[in-house]
């Protein structure tokens, strides 16, 4: 789906920056559930709708991280996507031998999504969704309300705001310089205009070093790996973890035998290692047991003090991401032969400092986990495979800077994203409720913990949909 460009003058009832999953479904609860007509402004930059920075991929080697059928875009219908796969298997390759706990490539999920909102719009004709192609840089308030300034030019005007942003840019971890001169040997941003053009210049024998273990390094691979090549690619992180693998033979879930009244980390992480030994005596997996705290997830964290918060994020995130979000069994499967063939090295380590030479050739030193000796990696390509960032008090990123600057968000002291009302209304700098500033996706995580997978955000996008509907009652 291709956003047309259009020049705002009309004020609307709703606008919504973002059109990912988070702006997509925002947009699909409000024309399903307003008992009014309303005129809804749904602004993406990259111009495609449903993408955002987990289905914008045209790469079928990247596949979802959950089965199909618990990725229905609403809650009261998890296996809808399922669903829609198998109306659809004959029109899509890879779908053609779709089954119930199938891992597809993420760019259906991307279709699917347009597909939900062109048939709520058909279904209710009387709200009015305008799509536009734009950046929204930051925002002014006046007497009659918000308004969006576009980085097109002019102002958008509107009642009602909703920051749908999973994330923003990546954190620089190279000399700024670098990023600056674009020299086409560092990509930065892997979701940027030029990912496609530095990937097309790399050739067979050039180095490439990654930076970073996680779910982006390995979609980076798989897409980098397409190609012969004749030297390994390396990719780095502080502990050097990859993602764990979901069962190939899905499993249920195990609840805890009873729900933790656990606030510290180091208590919850106690009761996971005995749940798991015991769970394995029973001939059962710790995927179960960790699945099986997923409801509970947010009610843990929310029980955290905030230092107790920081101290996870410091000394357990690293590990409870890569058995939280893990990778589809065909993926970890490629994944494992890769490393088996030499084809991929991972190496755990603090990157200590960067040099490059007159031909751009980068190195970087790095200190060893667990060794004391400097070691130093030379390489032709850097590519940043961090992820995108929701620390917003670090962030360059333009419209976070306005709603800093004037003191309409207020960053996490946590270092995740700014600080939200329990309906999902934004708290100003002085901890004052925004009437008319929503947020739904990452930009919660400091307040929920978990933020980011479509079962949450379907719940979101239907609670701020309501939200903002008992507002224009």
């Amino acid at each position: 789906m291709s956003l047309p460009n259009y020049s705002p003058k009309a004020p609307f009832d709703v606008a919504i920056i973002g059109g990912g999953f988070c702006g997509v479904m925002t947009v699909v609860n409000l024309l399903k559930t307003s008992p009014i007509p309303l005129r809804i402004a749904l602004i993406e930059k990259r111009g495609q709708l449903g993408g955002g920075v987990a289905f914008s991929t045209d790469d079928h080697s990247h596949l979802l991280n959950v089965a199909a059928d618990r990725m229905g875009a609403t809650a009261d219908n998890p296996q809808d996507f399922l669903q829609w796969c198998l109306r659809n298997q004959f029109r899509y390759p890879y779908l053609d031998s779709i089954f119930t706990n199938a891992y597809v490539p993420r760019c259906y999920y991307r279709h699917y999504l347009q597909e939900t909102l062109t048939q709520a719009e058909k279904d209710h004709p009387e709200t009015t969704v305008i799509p536009i192609v734009d950046e929204c840089l930051g925002l002014e308030v006046g007497p009659s309300g918000p308004k969006l300034k576009l980085s097109k030019g002019g102002f958008l005007s509107c009642r009602q705001v909703v920051l749908a942003i999973s994330h923003v840019a990546p954190v620089y971890l190279v000399p700024m310089e670098w990023v600056e001169e674009g020299t086409g040997r560092y990509l930065h941003n892997l979701w940027g205009p030029e990912q496609a053009q530095i990937f097309a210049k790399i050739g067979p024998h050039d180095r490439i070093l990654l930076l970073g273990t996680g779910l982006s390094m390995v979609d980076t691979f798989l897409t980098l790996s397409q190609k012969p090549r004749s030297c390994p690619i390396t990719a780095i992180s502080r502990h050097g973890l990859l993602p764990q693998a979901h069962l190939a033979e899905p499993k249920p879930a195990i609840p805890l035998a009873k729900e933790p009244l656990l606030t510290s980390p180091q208590k919850i992480s106690c009761l996971l290692r005995r749940e798991i030994h015991r769970a394995a005596g029973d001939g059962q997996t710790w995927q179960q047991i960790i699945d099986g705290l997923r409801p509970l997830n947010q009610i843990l964290w929310g029980h955290m003090t905030i230092r107790e918060r920081q101290s996870f994020l410091r000394h357990g995130k690293s590990y409870w991401d890569t058995h939280r979000h893990r990778m589809a069994p065909a993926v970890c499967r490629s994944l494992t032969r890769s490393l088996e063939e030499s084809r991929l090295k991972i190496i755990a380590g603090r990157i200590r400092e960067w040099s490059r030479d007159g031909q751009g050739i980068m190195s970087l030193t790095y200190k060893p986990r667990g060794e004391k000796p400097m070691v130093q990696v030379c390489a032709d390509y850097v590519i940043n495979c961090t992820g995108g960032t929701t620390a917003i008090a670090k962030t360059t990123d333009p419209l976070m800077v306005n709603l800093k600057l004037n003191g309409y968000i207020d960053p996490h002291p946590t270092g995740l994203g700014i600080r939200t009302s329990s309906q999902g209304l934004v708290l100003s700098r002085g901890g004052s409720e925004v009437p008319w500033l929503h947020v739904v996706g990452a930009l919660r995580s400091g307040d929920l913990g978990e933020s980011t997978a479509v079962p949450e955000l379907r719940v979101q996008a239907a609670e701020v949909a309501r939200q903002i509907l008992t507002v224009n009652a």
